[in-house]
């Protein structure tokens, strides 16, 4: 995929098909288990914990499929069999999109 089909830009990026807040309430769940085993067990065991928890969260990671999004216009293109064309996100990038996607959220 290298133009989106709604807005016909080529200003496209990849990310992982996942809920931002989902995964920050890995981490938090992480830090605090690892926490929790540090205290109960004892401080040497933090770091051995959160090593779970790291790799835990790699596996799952790696489970996740890649979804493509337009700059301008935040289409989201899911089960895209051809990446090459999208790269990973820049904000340099999305900069350049920012002012005309914040007059088009003001205005609906």
């Amino acid at each position: 995929m290298d133009v989106c089909s709604r807005c016909s830009s080529t200003a496209l990026f990849v990310q992982k098909d996942f809920d931002q807040r989902f995964g920050c309430a890995i981490l938090a769940a992480g830090a605090a288990v690892s926490l929790g085993v540090s205290w109960r067990f004892g401080g040497i065991w933090f770091v051995p914990a959160l090593l779970v928890v790291a790799a835990a969260d790699f596996v799952l990671a790696r489970r996740v499929a890649p979804v493509v999004i337009c700059y301008q216009c935040d289409t989201e293109y899911r089960e895209v069999t051809d990446l090459s064309a999208a790269r990973a996100y820049d904000p340099h990038v999305a900069e350049r999109f920012a002012e005309t996607k914040t007059v088009r959220r003001m205005n609906p």
